[in-house]
C-alpha cells in the first residue's frame, strides 16, 4: 500500500467515524445535540494536513499519535455531555 496511500486511508477512516456519528443522530432516535461531537474534528485532521506524506519522520507521527488521542477524548466528552443534557432536559 505504501505510506501515502496508508496515511489517506487513515484520514478517510477518520472522518468516517465523524460521519458515523451524524448518520447515528439522523437515523436513531439520538438528539441532534450529540452532533457536537463532530466540534473536534478540526483536532483529528489537523495533524494529517501538516504532515509530509512521503516522509514520516518521528516526530510526526507521535503528533499525529498525539492528535488522534485528543480528538478521541473530546468527541467522547462533547458526546456524552451531549447525551447526559438530553436526559436532563
Amino acid at each position: 500500500m505504501g505510506r501515502p496511500r496508508a496515511i489517506d486511508f487513515g484520514s478517510i477512516l477518520l472522518i468516517g467515524a465523524f460521519v458515523f456519528i451524524i448518520m447515528a443522530a439522523i437515523v436513531t432516535e439520538l438528539p441532534l445535540r450529540t452532533m457536537l461531537a463532530l466540534l473536534a474534528l478540526p483536532v483529528a485532521t489537523g495533524a494529517f494536513s501538516q504532515m509530509d506524506r512521503e516522509q514520516l519522520p518521528p516526530a510526526q507521527g507521535a503528533r499525529l499519535y498525539t492528535a488522534a488521542i485528543h480528538a478521541t477524548l473530546a468527541a467522547s466528552l462533547l458526546y456524552t455531555l451531549a447525551l447526559i443534557t438530553a436526559r436532563l432536559w
